[in-house]
């Protein structure tokens, strides 16, 4: 009965100084529900919280954290009022694109000037890239399954 006590109490103040700590790594966070900032900062331990803001994505609620990781860095989180992980946004070098993805676009896009590329990890749906480019004037973005397979334009 003492050795779990002792591990329940171990277990409590073990949480309430990971929760100190996630909250120390807040900055400004608006009006962003404690189960958002709780689950970003235990998702990314060590990272800076740089800003919070409500969003809508898909038709629902969400909340758009942005992180700066200790290694300097930065993504774009969303995740639901409850704390649910959403998506995870990340800026990638264009040479990083997976081949199948470089392949697809240029053969969609022969003439568009790449101006920055981004991986998409959406839980339940899996990963994707998302590339700005230019294309006869006009500044447009396409989305590419992981495989290759062209999913939108915008």
């Amino acid at each position: 009965m003492r050795a779990l006590s002792v591990v329940v109490l171990s277990l409590s103040f073990g949480a309430s100084v990971a929760d100190a700590d996630a909250k120390k790594s807040v900055a400004p966070t608006g009006g962003c529900p404690p189960a958002v900032i709780m689950s970003a900062s235990r998702g990314f331990p060590g990272a800076k919280l740089t800003a919070c803001k409500p969003a809508k994505g898909d038709g629902t609620d969400q909340f758009e954290v942005k992180v700066t990781r200790k290694t300097g860095g930065a993504i774009e989180v969303h995740f639901a009022r409850d704390g649910k992980l959403l998506q995870i946004e990340e800026t990638i070098a264009v040479a990083k694109l997976p081949g199948a993805v470089a392949k697809a676009f240029t053969a969609k896009y022969p003439k568009a000037k790449v101006n920055r590329a981004e991986k998409q990890t959406i839980t339940d749906q899996g990963v994707f890239f998302e590339i700005a480019f230019k294309v006869d004037g006009k500044s447009k973005e396409a989305t590419f399954a992981a495989a290759g397979a062209f999913v939108a334009e915008q």
